[in-house]
């Protein structure tokens, strides 16, 4: 596969994109039929990751990430 042809994901977050939260806060990320989602942003890790896991369940590509808001 040539440079050319690589395709890359890099989700970009800033402070800025969780106004009102503090500590913290977590993103998941899908990516279905070549197309990349997010869902949230969540403060408690055990929701995010009931939503990755239900995700994950149905056979969909998905992470979580963590950001400090």
């Amino acid at each position: 596969m040539s440079r050319h042809n690589r395709k890359f994901i890099r989700p970009v977050a800033r402070p800025s994109d969780f106004p009102g939260m503090k500590g913290e806060v977590y993103i998941v990320y899908k990516y279905e039929t070549n197309k990349l989602e997010s869902d949230g942003p969540y403060n408690d890790s055990e929701i995010a990751s009931d939503s990755m896991r239900e995700l994950l369940s149905k056979g969909i590509c998905a992470w979580i990430v963590s950001y400090d808001a």
